[in-house]
C-alpha cells in the first residue's frame, strides 16, 4: 500500500545501510562496475547441461552453466553488501521494475538478494535475471546509488539505466 501511495518502505533505510560505502570498499564497487560492463549477450544466454541418464545409469538433472563473467557480477553484488540476510526474500516476490525499467536502490538490494540466494533453491534464477535485464537493472541502480549519494535516499529511483542496461 505504501508503494501505491508513493511512500518509501520503512525497510529501505535498513537495506541501504547494509551497502558498504566505506573507503576500503571502493574496490568492490569498481569491481561491480567492471563486472557489469563486461557482461556480453553470450553471458546472458545461459546454456543448460542436458539431463537424463548418466553413463552409469543414474539420473542427472539439467543445470545452468554460468560464465565466469556472470559469477563475477554475482560475487561483486555480495561484496558491496547487496546480498543481505536483512531482506527476507522467500516471503516476498521479486521487486518489479518501474515503467522505465529502473529499480530504486533498495529494490535493487531486494532483487540482488532474491537472485543470488534464489539460485541455491531453484537452478536458473540467475539465468532468468540475466536474460530479462533484471540483473542489469540491479547493477545500474546500485552504481547510481553509490555514485550519487544525495540521490540514494530510500524510495528514490536511480538516475537511469547505466551502461550495463544497454543490450
Amino acid at each position: 500500500m505504501r508503494g501505491l501511495l508513493g511512500l518509501p518502505d520503512p525497510d529501505d533505510r535498513l537495506l541501504l545501510a547494509r551497502l558498504d560505502r566505506a573507503d576500503d570498499a571502493a574496490g568492490h564497487w569498481r569491481e561491480l562496475r567492471a563486472a557489469g560492463e563486461a557482461l556480453t549477450a553470450a553471458d546472458r544466454d545461459v546454456q543448460w547441461t542436458p539431463g537424463g541418464p548418466g553413463p552409469d545409469g543414474t539420473g542427472r538433472m539439467p543445470y545452468p552453466q554460468y560464465s565466469e563473467a556472470l559469477w563475477r557480477v554475482v560475487g561483486a553484488l555480495s561484496a558491496v553488501g547487496a546480498v543481505t540476510p536483512a531482506y527476507r526474500w522467500t516471503d516476498r516476490p521479486m521487486p518489479a521494475r518501474q515503467a522505465d525499467g529502473r529499480l530504486t536502490a533498495a529494490d535493487a538490494v531486494r532483487a540482488a538478494t532474491a537472485i543470488a540466494r534464489g539460485e541455491r533453491f531453484r537452478d536458473g534464477t540467475i539465468a532468468a535475471a540475466a536474460n530479462s535485464g533484471m540483473l542489469d537493472a540491479v547493477v545500474a541502480a546500485l552504481l547510481a546509488w553509490y555514485d550519487e549519494p544525495a540521490r540514494g535516499a530510500p524510495g528514490s529511483p536511480s538516475p537511469g539505466p547505466g551502461p550495463t542496461a544497454a543490450r
